[in-house]
C-alpha cells in the first residue's frame, strides 16, 4: 500500500541545470532477483505443555488407583516448500502410573512418542504422495469406526487424553490423485501396524479365557505380524461429490487391528487376517446433515465362522445426523450396528 501510494504522488522538480541530464539506467521490473536474495524460508516451530491426571473412584483390585498421571512436551516442526514440506511431531512424555522405561514407537511406550515424522511432496498438480510416520482419517463416524482402519489409541480415549490421540500413527507411504471425475486415496503399510489395544496395563478388560475381568494379573501377550512387506496392509478409497453429496467407496487388506483370536497351542493372542469392503455417503438433510456407512468385514482365516479361536465375519452399519442447534452449538445422534455373520456356526 506504501509503495502504490509513492507510486502516485508528484515527484519534486529537478533543480536548474539538470533538467537535461539523460536518467540514470535501471534494471527491468521483470527481472530475476540476484541469487543471494533467494531466501529460504525458516522452519515453523509450535508446541505445548500439558499435565493430566485420573483417579477410579472405585476399587480396581487388577489396577493401580490412578489412571493417569503424565507431563508431556510436544514439540511440531514444519519446514515448507514450494512442491514438498517436511514434518515431524514429537512428545516427551513422564507418566508413572505407566513406567515403561523402554522405548517402543509402535506402542507409544517410553519417554518419547513420535507422532509424524513424514514427507508430503506435491509432483503433479493432479498427485499428492506423503511417505513416512503418519496420521490417517477418513469415514462419516463421530467416534465410531467402520472402513477406518489405521490404528487406534484406545488406551489413550479412555483414559482421557485429548481426542487427537485416539488416532494412532502408522509408517506408510500414501498417495492422492485428483481429477473432475474421481478422486483417489491409495495407503501402503510395508509392516501391520496395529491398534494401541487396551492389553490390561492401564485398564481392565473382560478376560473370556479366565472367565472374568482381568488387568495387570493377566496383561495381553499379542503375537503379532511384524515381517516387512510380507505383513503389510493396504487401504483405498475413491470419492466424489454428487450434488451436494459425498459419496465414497473403501477397501481394506490386512489383519485385525485388534486382537481378535487366539493360539490354542501358546494361549496368545493373535491378529487373524482381514479384509474389509464398504461405502459412506454424506449430505443435506433438512437443516441438518446426514450420514451412511456400511462395511463388511471378511475375517479370512475363518470365513465359515467354524473357528472359535477367530473372530467371525461381520456387518456394521451406521447412520448419523448432526444439526445445528444454537450459534456455536451443534447436536448430533448416531445409530451403529453391528451383526456378526456365521452366528449358528459360532454357536
Amino acid at each position: 500500500a506504501l509503495a502504490a501510494s509513492s507510486s502516485q504522488a508528484q515527484e519534486p522538480s529537478l533543480p536548474a541545470g539538470l533538467e537535461t541530464l539523460a536518467p540514470l539506467p535501471t534494471a527491468p521490473t521483470d527481472a530475476a532477483p540476484p541469487p543471494a536474495a533467494r531466501r529460504i524460508p525458516l522452519p515453523s516451530l509450535s508446541g505445548f505443555w500439558e499435565w493430566r491426571a485420573g483417579f477410579r473412584v472405585q476399587h480396581d483390585p487388577h489396577e493401580k488407583s490412578a489412571s493417569i498421571g503424565e507431563t508431556r512436551i510436544q514439540l511440531r516442526l514444519d519446514q515448507e516448500g514450494d512442491r514438498a514440506t517436511a514434518t515431524v511431531v514429537a512428545d516427551g512424555i513422564a507418566d508413572p502410573v505407566l513406567a515403561a522405561d523402554d522405548l517402543d514407537l509402535e506402542t507409544g511406550d517410553g519417554p518419547l512418542d513420535l507422532r509424524q515424522a513424514n514427507l508430503l511432496i506435491r509432483p503433479f498438480s493432479w498427485m499428492d504422495a506423503k511417505i513416512g510416520r503418519q496420521i490417517n482419517t477418513w469415514g462419516t463416524g463421530d467416534l465410531l469406526f467402520i472402513n477406518d482402519l489405521f490404528p487406534k489409541d484406545w488406551n489413550a480415549f479412555f483414559i482421557g487424553r485429548d481426542d487427537d490421540y485416539l488416532k494412532a500413527p502408522s509408517d506408510a507411504a500414501k498417495a492422492s490423485l485428483f481429477s473432475d471425475w474421481i478422486n483417489l486415496d491409495l495407503v501402503y503399510v510395508p509392516r501391520f501396524d496395529h491398534d494401541r489395544f487396551i492389553d490390561g496395563r492401564r485398564l481392565s478388560f473382560w478376560n473370556a479365557g479366565l472367565g472374568r475381568r482381568s488387568g495387570r494379573d493377566a496383561e495381553v501377550d499379542a503375537e503379532t505380524p511384524d515381517r516387512w512387506f510380507e505383513d503389510d496392509e493396504w487401504a483405498v478409497r475413491l470419492y466424489r461429490t454428487i450434488g451436494p453429496y459425498e459419496a465414497a467407496a473403501y477397501g481394506y487388506d490386512g489383519f485385525w487391528k485388534s486382537p481378535a483370536g487366539h493360539d490354542p497351542a501358546t494361549g496368545r493372542a493373535t491378529f487373524p487376517r482381514l479384509q474389509a469392503f464398504g461405502a459412506s455417503l454424506r449430505g443435506p438433510l433438512g437443516r441438518g446433515i446426514l450420514s451412511l456407512e456400511g462395511g463388511w468385514y471378511d475375517s479370512r482365516d475363518d470365513r465359515s465362522g467354524e473357528d472359535p479361536a477367530v473372530r467371525n465375519s461381520e456387518l456394521r452399519l451406521l447412520a448419523g445426523y448432526e444439526q445445528e442447534l444454537l450459534r456455536d452449538l451443534t447436536g448430533g445422534i448416531q445409530y451403529y450396528a453391528e451383526r456378526m455373520l456365521d452366528y449358528g456356526a459360532y454357536r
